[in-house]
Formats: structure tokens, C-alpha cells, sequence
């Protein structure tokens, strides 16, 4: 990269950075793309301006321009590096859905924009943005059972077979871009939907039980095809689904608003009072109500 030799007008080159009308929220998410574009406005101003007679030095800021290409290539090619990283470190391995780590990261920046209204970029970012966000958020948790007792008689690699078969039909059973699915424990999943009412709610959780049931067949005749479990030790693992909206437990008229990842922590919390009362089943609405409100 060609040095911009030291001039007594060399600062006298750049204009004030241009306004931006990028969020905050959005440079701190595409920090090198947000730096490259505002660069890139910079360079732009100053050689129509030199095109125009009002700045010297022409050769120097050809100079710059040209180590600047090359820079913001490396830069750009740096930052899809750490994207990749990034999405290698929050992807469940057996499933291919989101893990615990990517849902954290997603929940952190749906909540500001649920308390905050602030723009960002992230999946379910456009569908908040409405009016009528607070009727048009669920959650959908699938929970898998009969899986310990794999885990401890044959360590994972029964177990992860069907873990693997359940995730992958779960992903693809959400087929909505806005979706955002994700395994959030050894037997857990959970999905969490943008503009759906209770009844698209209820429809999804009967798809998905539809297609857990039609994995965990498949799982099983290949687990028996390969010899590692016979008919009589391939195990029962079934699944059982719920289902919760956001701010459906506060009072009508609320000022309050529920943040996503409360909504995913009452869903968690009702999920688990229903142990020992689960049989491979949608839990109904009116059922599930009080159990997702806390209430007894």
C-alpha cells in the first residue's frame, strides 16, 4: 500500500464524516461495514471535490484511494470470517439449529427492541416493528422424552441419533424466514414466531408433533437397520408440545411489556410442571393457560 507522503495540507483533505442514518445498534453488529461504507463516502466527497478544483494534491488521494481498496477488501474479508466463526459457535452440531449461545446473542437484541423500539437488524426485527407486535409473538416449545433412559444405557450414540433426526424435522417444519428455531436443552426445542396468532400457534405445535412422530420413526428404523439397537431396546421417545404468547399474562391495559426472553423463561417453567402428565400431545390452550401464568 502506496503512504500518503506528510504534507502541510494532508489534513486539510477530509471533510466532517457525513451524517448517517445508520442505528447504533447496527454499527455495533456490522462494525467493519458500517467503518468501509463511511469510508467509502469520504474518499467519494473528497475526489469530486478535487475533480471540481477545491483540493489539491489529486496524486495523494489517488494514492490513498488505492491502499484503501486494497485495505477494505481484507477488511471486509476479516469480518465474514468472524460471522462464519460466529455462526459455527452458536449452531447446535447434532441438529444444525440454533444453540443456547446463538438464542442468547437474538434474544438480547429482540428484547431491546421490544422495550426500546429500537431499529436493528436481526431475524424478527421487521415483524416487532408492528404496531401489533404485542398479539403476534408465540412460543412453541417441543419437549422430547424417553431420551434418559438412552443416555444412560448406551452413553449418546443412540440417543444423539434421534436428537439429530427430531431437530433437523423440526427446522424444517418452520419454513417461515422470521422463524427463529433452536435447541435449548439436551431434549428441548424451541421455537419462537412472529405475527401468528394463538390459532397459527396451535396449528404449528400439530405440525410439528406430526413431524417428531414421522423422525422419531425414521431414527428408529435406521438405529435397528444398523444393528446398534434391536426392536425391544430401540426405547419410546416421544414428544409433547405448548405453546405461549407474548404479554398474555398481564393485566388488559398494562403499561408493562413482556420481554422475549421472559416469554421463553414462562414457557421453560410451565413445560416443567407438566412432568409425569406428558404422552406424546399438543397441549391445549385452555389447559396450558394457568400453568403458563403461574398460576395453580
Amino acid at each position: 500500500m502506496s503512504r500518503m507522503p506528510r504534507s502541510g495540507t494532508a489534513k486539510k483533505t477530509a471533510p466532517p464524516a457525513p451524517a448517517s442514518s445508520v442505528s447504533p445498534e447496527e454499527r455495533a453488529a456490522y462494525p467493519v461495514s458500517y467503518l468501509a461504507s463511511e469510508l467509502d463516502k469520504r474518499f467519494e466527497d473528497m475526489m469530486a471535490r478535487v475533480e471540481k478544483g477545491h483540493l489539491p494534491n489529486a496524486e495523494q488521494l489517488n494514492q490513498l484511494w488505492s491502499g484503501w481498496k486494497i485495505t477494505r477488501g481484507l477488511l471486509l474479508t476479516k469480518e465474514q470470517d468472524i460471522k462464519r466463526q460466529y455462526e459455527l459457535t452458536e449452531t447446535d452440531a447434532k441438529t444444525g439449529l440454533i444453540n443456547k449461545t446463538g438464542l442468547h446473542r437474538m434474544l438480547l437484541a429482540l428484547d431491546a427492541r421490544v422495550l426500546n423500539r429500537a431499529p436493528m437488524r436481526d431475524r424478527g426485527a421487521q415483524e416487532l416493528r408492528s404496531e401489533q407486535r404485542d398479539k403476534s409473538v408465540h412460543a412453541v416449545r417441543v419437549d422430547i422424552e424417553g431420551l434418559k433412559e438412552l443416555y444412560d444405557r448406551y452413553v449418546h450414540t443412540v440417543a444423539d441419533t434421534y436428537v439429530a433426526h427430531i431437530g433437523r424435522a423440526v427446522g424444517k417444519t418452520c419454513q417461515r424466514s422470521s422463524d427463529i428455531v433452536a435447541r435449548v436443552d439436551k431434549n428441548a426445542c424451541i421455537v419462537l414466531g412472529f405475527n401468528m396468532t394463538n390459532d397459527g400457534a396451535e396449528a404449528l405445535a400439530h405440525k410439528l408433533l406430526t413431524a417428531v412422530r414421522v423422525a422419531v420413526a425414521e431414527a428408529k428404523g435406521a438405529l435397528i437397520a444398523s444393528g446398534s439397537v434391536s426392536p425391544r431396546t430401540a426405547g419410546k421417545v416421544t414428544a409433547t408440545i405448548g405453546y405461549a404468547e407474548l404479554d398474555e399474562c398481564l393485566p388488559a391495559g398494562s403499561a408493562k411489556k413482556e420481554t422475549i426472553t421472559q416469554l421463553a423463561e414462562r414457557i421453560d417453567a410451565a413445560m416443567h410442571t407438566l412432568r409425569g402428565n406428558k404422552s406424546d400431545r399438543v397441549i391445549s390452550h385452555k389447559e396450558f393457560l394457568g400453568m403458563r401464568c403461574g398460576k395453580k
